[in-house]
């Protein structure tokens, strides 16, 4: 009966701890291991002006939950973007269990 129950509880440890181990981090230049915030330039399109301003973002929890759209044409659609002038992006990491990461267009 004890090694029973011995049993039990190591299979729900390695369960438990297997699953504490997810991980996220969001793509940036450089991460850091505790917190990182990263802004970095990406694609330009030169001679083209623009003042409007549109954000897409992803964010992940532990490796389990992963929600958003961080695409380009997101950020398009969320500034009412026809025409890109630049693009930028940043990321956040905290302790590999919190990530997010964004794409924002600049544009007209």
């Amino acid at each position: 009966m004890k090694l029973i129950r011995w049993v039990r509880l190591a299979f729900a440890g390695t369960l438990l701890g297997m699953s504490l181990t997810g991980c996220v981090m969001a793509g940036s230049p450089l991460v850091g291991s505790i917190y990182s915030d990263s802004k970095w330039d990406g694609a330009v399109n030169p001679g083209t002006p623009g003042d409007k301003v549109g954000t897409a973002c992803q964010a992940g929890v532990l490796g389990f939950t992963l929600e958003g759209d961080a695409s380009i044409t997101a950020a398009m659609k969320d500034g009412g973007i026809t025409k890109i002038s630049y693009v930028d992006h940043e990321s956040t990491n905290v302790l590999y269990v919190y990530g997010k990461y964004c794409t924002i267009v600049h544009g007209r």
